[in-house]
């Protein structure tokens, strides 16, 4: 995680609904965030259920080293009064446990990615050494790529491929059920040869699969198929049409508390992936809950998206809050291309 900071002025803070709403102000403009949102850097922690504070912000490199990323920043004094600074730590460990854990999304992102790139390199394959098979540490359920329970807890993710044009086989929108990554799903048997005379690559085969109308030749494409400097790009040019979703739960016993989410991928056309571009992660379920102290997470805000340059990360804001224990707080990562 990179170094953090609050936006540079605060205005005021005013109470409602029991927590604060902070106000801040860049280069000159007021701005309201919207749901009682603190603005942080890439992390910082606001606090609630107590009284209004101006003292300074607290940071991790001080006080809450043990508990926070260095550069977060938290404003605590007024709310916890009374506290040791262990107790403090206590109640703000859920924090550090909610960063570590949803930093899964990076390599669940990069996975998507990398899938559909694997999907597209299986095709262009048979121009060049016909190779396929799953990626390592996928099994396939139907029409479902199941990943290998992985990351710092259990993190599963479940990708499907959906046509993204009218086919013989399928229509838009349908679920692929035969395998992507299987040679076979395109053409049995493909054998490269080539003919010195016209300087075409021939792709000999035994029998057409059922996926054979995304190599763009149709769905009887001739025998032997015929490649060259003018249509070699349709090999592509279907394949890249296919539309990658995927689900990513994820249970996670970190060392204070549990994190347990579910996540879904924006629906993304592999030729959109392979060319850089990036997505969203939609959330369905997000909770965590602690014992010691008793306290309880709720996700108020998630919009969060991979990007796809540079190696990827996340951009976007995760808004939650943590109640119970001796005092609640509300809190909000925010991502800037953080990987």
């Amino acid at each position: 995680m990179g170094s953090v900071s609050f936006l540079p002025y605060i205005i005021s803070v005013r109470r409602e609904r029991g927590l604060p709403t902070a106000l801040f102000a860049e280069d000159g403009k007021e701005d309201e965030m919207e749901n009682n949102r603190f603005a942080l850097g890439v992390l910082a922690v606001g606090l609630g259920g107590c009284a209004q504070s101006s003292a300074p912000a607290q940071s991790a490199n001080t006080m809450l080293g043990s508990t926070l990323s260095p550069g977060a920043e938290v404003r605590v004094q007024e709310c916890t009064e009374g506290l040791s600074t262990r107790e403090v730590n206590d109640h703000l460990a859920m924090v550090f446990d909610l960063e570590q854990s949803y930093h899964e999304l990076v390599a669940c992102g990069g996975l998507v990615v990398s899938l559909a790139v694997a999907v597209i390199e299986v095709v262009v394959s048979l121009a060049e050494d016909p190779s396929g098979g799953l990626p390592w540490g996928l099994s396939r359920e139907g029409g479902a790529y199941i990943s290998e329970p992985g990351g710092a807890g259990s993190t599963v993710m479940a990708a499907r491929f959906f046509f993204g044009d009218d086919y013989e086989v399928g229509a838009e929108g349908d679920l692929v059920e035969d395998n992507v990554f299987a040679l076979k799903s395109y053409l049995e048997n493909p054998q490269l040869d080539f003919d010195y005379t016209t300087g075409e690559v021939l792709i000999r085969y035994d029998r057409r699969g059922p996926l054979v109308e995304l190599l763009g030749f149709g769905s009887t494409p001739p025998r032997p198929l015929r490649l060259n400097v003018h249509n070699v790009g349709r090999l592509t040019r279907e394949i890249e049409k296919l539309r990658i979703e995927s689900t990513v739960v994820v249970d996670d016993a970190r060392p204070n508390s549990s994190v347990v989410y579910e996540i879904e991928s924006e629906s993304m056309a592999l030729g959109q992936l392979a060319s850089g571009d990036g997505f969203d992660f939609e959330v369905v379920a997000s909770s965590a809950w602690s014992d010691a102290p008793e306290q309880e997470m709720e996700t108020r805000v998630w919009e969060v998206g991979f990007h796809n340059r540079r190696g990827g990360g996340l951009n976007g804001d995760i808004e939650f809050v943590v109640e119970g224990g001796a005092f609640a707080y509300q809190g909000l990562f925010e991502y800037q291309n953080d990987t």
